[in-house]
């Protein structure tokens, strides 16, 4: 699949940033490796086995390659497994990864679950392995909550290629080492909402983030602002040499709480500077089960997507929030090169008479983009009590 902007958008950033491997359920086919399951959007386009020539320090590695010519497909090697001994825990999922001709993106993924909603994940999307690699150790990191029933990790491959995996280890870390997690806690920084208040690192306090490539960062602002004293701003520097087809957000998230059964509009002010792709405010409305999105809107439906060098106008995106919403996303989006500042985001209940900009059904088709892909796979048919087959020497 071409991963142009404006699908990773509606895709990936929007649509849960993330919930990547874990919405409707995808065609499977078991694997020819004991303890991990070949999961996919076609079984066909792709194959999984021991490869016992090509090893990082084991007798033999497990692969994943491509076998049509197709860059829409994926495919995942995975495992699941009871989260039991992990709860409470920060869990480091950890293998050797090496690529041939990965087009598209190869990397780990790990997902963890309380019954049928997963409540934390990371895919590598921000740090996706492309092309011809030889072998690297990469890693996921995400805190296993006490609720939480199962974990679910593996090696996935987009598009064409063949990327291989050795030495997996899943283990406990302390909290010294940072979580790689791409989705965060529901309830923050609703306190932080004209980003006055800023982290150690020159961030907005209680702001999370998503890139697809490492061209773009996020800062605090202390020059550019609206009417407070600080803005948000999210840039890419062209002169990086990174491709303008990525994207970058400021993410933001909140219990529906009073919002439940109403119609809501957020509101914020944003300015910009040489947007080469677009840009624009972005909310999305989630519903009980995994990956269920109830409403969603990033502005690029309607003409309303902001490009070029604007000065500071408020903007805003209406959504209805069902009464079975379980979380609400939100933030700033940016496309491609250029730099924006975003700053005081409200939230305010409308009546009926406002109409609402959400641009994805109850069935999950985007009104500009048509049935949304999801990278990433089901769960398993089998929950481990404890990790297996870590070298893929049986």
């Amino acid at each position: 699949m071409k991963f142009n902007s404006r699908h990773l958008i509606a895709s990936f950033a929007a649509t849960a940033l993330l919930l990547a491997s874990c919405n409707s359920a995808k065609s499977s086919s078991d694997s020819n490796i004991n303890g991990w399951s070949l999961r996919g959007a076609n079984p066909g386009a792709y194959q999984s086995g021991i490869d016992k020539s090509v090893t990082h320090s084991s007798t033999a590695s497990a692969f994943i390659s491509s076998k049509i010519q197709d860059s829409s497909k994926w495919s995942t090697l995975m495992q699941e497994v009871k989260s039991s001994p992990f709860k409470g825990k920060r869990v480091r999922f950890s293998a050797w990864v090496k690529t041939e001709n990965a087009a598209e993106w190869s990397g780990l993924w790990m997902r963890v679950d309380k019954g049928q909603r997963s409540i934390a994940f990371d895919n590598m999307l921000d740090r996706p392995i492309k092309g011809t690699t030889e072998w690297k150790q990469y890693e996921v990191v995400l805190d296993v909550d006490t609720s939480s029933t199962d974990i679910a990790f593996g090696l996935l491959l987009i598009g064409t290629g063949k990327t291989w995996i050795d030495n997996v280890k899943i283990e406990t870390v302390n909290n010294d080492v940072p979580v790689t997690c791409a989705i965060y806690s529901v309830k923050r920084c609703m306190s932080n909402l004209s980003f006055e208040k800023i982290s150690p690192d020159n961030t907005p306090l209680g702001w999370g983030g998503t890139m697809k490539n490492e061209g773009y960062k996020i800062t605090s602002d202390r020059s550019v602002f609206h009417d407070s004293l600080t803005s948000a701003c999210l840039e890419n520097d062209e002169h990086t040499g990174k491709p303008i087809d990525g994207f970058g957000t400021i993410t933001g998230g909140m219990d529906p709480g009073s919002f439940l059964g109403k119609r809501v509009r957020m509101s914020g002010w944003i300015k910009t500077e040489n947007v080469t792709g677009w840009a624009g405010l972005w909310m999305r409305v989630d519903g009980q089960n995994e990956g269920e999105v109830l409403a969603f809107d990033n502005m690029y439906a309607n003409n309303r997507s902001i490009t070029g060098t604007t000065d500071w106008k408020k903007y805003d995106v209406v959504l209805d929030v069902p009464k079975e919403a379980s979380n609400i996303n939100f933030g700033a989006l940016l496309t491609g090169n250029g730099k924006i500042w975003f700053d005081e985001v409200t939230f305010e209940v409308v009546g009926n008479d406002v109409p609402s900009t959400s641009t994805f059904t109850s069935k999950g088709e985007s009104a500009s983009n048509g049935k949304e892909k999801s990278n990433g796979a089901p769960r398993t048919q089998t929950i481990y009590d404890s990790v297996i087959n870590t070298n893929f020497e049986n």
